[in-house]
């Protein structure tokens, strides 16, 4: 299923006519590529992309949003991934909330939705990532600012485990624990055990 959402429609030139048509050329492509249909002198992703090279979306009529108020502007800027306009957002809504509570009181009630959706199959994984890039645009610098003002809860060391490559949720878990005062070693993706003993010990890799 496609994503709705401003700037998310109507890739395609034409997309969203009544009377368009799928090309020919372009259906095999994609079915090249579904299928995974790879020669040692064909790949289909690069024909599919130069396919698609000179192809400009169309202009999309935007919801206008002027009129919501900013935390959930700020929500569905998460949701839709989309980072147009999200710094005059910020600094409008910091100063009606302090930035802990953007961050874990709207910020995050926007990618609880993306979670949703993602987990009901309604949101697919490209669009789940420009929406975690929003967040972490979004959260990083204050949550970074907000917690050096308050007492250091403590440290954890975090990673994703040999075998396993997911980095989303690990980069999510850094973001939440960060805003709220802890002290955070990623020591990233398909990580040994020892790494995260060595790194306990002040002994390891820099953190991520």
């Amino acid at each position: 299923m496609r994503r709705s959402g401003a700037g998310r429609r109507d890739r395609a030139r034409g997309a969203n006519r009544p009377d368009a048509r799928i090309d020919e050329n372009v259906r095999e492509l994609a079915l090249d590529l579904v299928y995974d249909r790879r020669r040692d002198d064909y790949d289909p992703l690069i024909a599919l992309m130069d396919a698609f090279a000179d192809v400009k979306s169309e202009a999309v009529q935007r919801e206008d949003r002027s009129g919501w108020p900013i935390p959930k502007r700020l929500k569905h800027r998460i949701i839709d991934g989309d980072r147009d306009g999200l710094e005059p957002d910020l600094e409008q809504q910091l100063s009606e909330m302090p930035a802990l509570a953007i961050v874990n009181d709207v910020l995050l009630d926007g990618m609880k939705v993306v979670g949703e959706l993602f987990a009901s199959g309604e949101m697919q994984l490209p669009f789940v990532l420009q929406s975690a890039e929003t967040m972490k645009a979004a959260s990083v610098p204050r949550a970074a600012h907000g917690a050096r003002r308050r007492r250091r809860q403590g440290t954890l060391v975090i990673g994703t485990v040999k075998g396993d490559v997911h980095d989303i949720g690990k980069n999510l878990v850094d973001i939440i624990l960060t805003n709220n005062g802890y002290g955070v070693h990623n020591i990233g993706i398909k990580a040994p055990l020892q790494a995260f003993i060595e790194r306990q010990r002040g002994r390891g890799r820099r953190d991520r």
